[in-house]
């Protein structure tokens, strides 16, 4: 005889226990709500700095000039995240080394991914989670992948989705 769930699941969910926003996994954190930024930020070094057309950029990253463009003008890529106190010089330098790596021919998903390792590592995830952060850091869940984690592609390409 199989177990089910199911009960315990509509219960959960009844109660509301299930699915709340503390449920969020430090990679989601960085996916939904840092990334994005990340990805402006770094969308406008990569035009003005280094003289890449919003062409150029929408094919390293995936998307649509028209998603660059946006990205730009800050139409794009703000979710609200504010850089927490102290590390705001160390997020600007952070987005500048994700592009000079990215110029210098790093696939844009390794980039983002070492720009995780940074949000992890500096605490700039924990402080986002506050009492749901986990007591150390996890690391990546996905281990030493060398083409980065899934999870940063499908921020790339504008996708919510988690990519194992």
């Amino acid at each position: 005889m199989g177990h089910s769930l199911e009960g315990v699941t509509k219960n959960m969910v009844k109660s509301g226990e299930a699915f709340a926003p503390s449920m969020e996994l430090p990679c989601e954190v960085f996916v939904n709500r840092i990334l994005p930024t990340a990805r402006t930020e770094v969308s406008k070094i990569l035009v003005y700095d280094y003289g890449m057309t919003q062409r150029m950029v929408a094919r390293l990253y995936g998307v649509t000039p028209s998603a660059v463009s946006q990205y730009i003008r800050g139409v794009r890529g703000f979710t609200g995240f504010e850089v927490p106190d102290g590390l705001s010089q160390e997020c600007t330098v952070a987005y500048r080394q994700i592009a000079d790596m990215i110029a210098g021919g790093m696939p844009v998903d390794q980039a983002f991914c070492s720009f995780c390792e940074f949000c992890r590592s500096s605490g700039v995830i924990s402080s986002i989670m506050g009492p749901n952060a986990p007591d150390e850091d996890i690391g990546c869940i996905f281990g030493d992948r060398p083409r980065g984690c899934g999870l940063s592609a499908a921020g790339l390409s504008g996708s919510n989705a988690m990519v194992f």
